[in-house]
């Protein structure tokens, strides 16, 4: 189990932008004045093993702020295969970086050959899709979301299956 968190954006406060040379600027947030869920929460549910969803509350009105993922959640047990619960569990309660809310999950090893890798994604705040794919390995994809061409190496090896009995 892990501890029970949450994450604060308040969109009306302009994001810092990074210092380093070469570094890519963070896109600022652009809600029209007085919109919903300029001040919002994103939580996980404390029942993370039985549901496993990333809901996003308006801090001001405490409504589901319905342009977010499905009218304010996400099941985060989607796009994870079989992996159903108690097979799959947050790692972590959602951690803003930036404009990014982060959650990290993974499910039960050695229960079945088929089983899904475990999952670290990041998710475009207010209300943009799913942006950043990990896998179980520790390997983070980044996507160019218009494209769906990866920034980083991503090698594929086809490994056949053994014949070791057991």
């Amino acid at each position: 189990m892990r501890c029970r968190s949450l994450a604060y954006l308040d969109t009306s406060i302009p994001l810092e932008q990074p210092t380093v040379e070469g570094a890519t600027p963070v896109t600022p947030f652009n809600l029209p004045e007085g919109a919903s869920c300029e001040k919002c929460i994103y939580m996980s549910t404390t029942d993370n093993i039985i549901d496993a969803v990333l809901v996003a509350l308006d801090a001001e009105a405490g409504a589901l702020c319905q342009g977010f993922g499905d009218a304010g959640t996400i099941d985060l047990k989607q796009g994870r295969g079989d992996a159903q619960a108690p097979l799959y569990a947050l790692t972590s309660p959602p951690l803003l970086a930036g404009s990014t809310i982060v959650v990290g999950g993974c499910v039960a090893d050695n229960v079945a050959l088929d089983m899904p890798g475990g999952v670290m994604r990041g998710f475009d705040v207010p209300m943009q899709p799913e942006l950043i794919l990990g896998t179980k390995a520790g390997q983070i994809f980044v996507l160019v979301r218009a494209s769906g061409q990866s920034l980083t190496k991503v090698t594929e090896i086809d490994v056949k299956p053994a014949n070791i009995p057991g």
